[in-house]
């Protein structure tokens, strides 16, 4: 297949894999702050986050603050919780994801094939090596 068609193909398929998503999930620390602005009802800029954790089950302010300020890794369980109180699916933020992926594929092992190799061929789409060549080799 001739270089220009490769390029195209490539092309069509990031606009493909990017546009068939329903839902992007977004980092937490990006979506949060606006969820919970919205949920206390409060203006733009102005959080509290002392109230709002308070209303989390199992969980002490010292320990989700640090979670939220990411100084800690955020834990999934934790991500449930203020997901439940802030009615929304945990499945919105991108740490929630991730975990749900990792979990799957260490109850299904067989499974990780083949999304080691869905991942780095979409990742080959989206990012193709630079000038310089394989990503994979290591630089001297």
């Amino acid at each position: 297949m001739p270089t220009t068609e490769i390029n195209e193909r490539r092309e069509e398929m990031a606009r493909t894999a990017t546009s068939s998503r329903v839902e992007e999930a977004r980092p937490f620390a990006e979506v949060f702050p606006d969820l919970l602005r919205d949920y206390q009802q409060l203006p733009l800029g102005r959080i509290n986050l002392r109230t709002f954790f308070a209303e989390i089950p199992g969980w002490d302010y010292s320990t989700l603050r640090r979670m939220v300020a990411g100084d800690i890794t955020i834990q999934p369980a934790a991500i449930e919780e203020m997901a439940k109180v802030l009615g929304v699916s945990p499945r919105l933020f991108l740490e929630y994801r991730l975990f749900e992926v990792c979990e799957i594929l260490r109850a299904n092992p067989r499974l990780v094939s083949l999304v080691y190799d869905q991942v780095m061929a979409e990742s080959e789409v989206l990012h193709p090596p630079g000038p310089r060549g394989n990503r994979n080799k290591t630089s001297k």
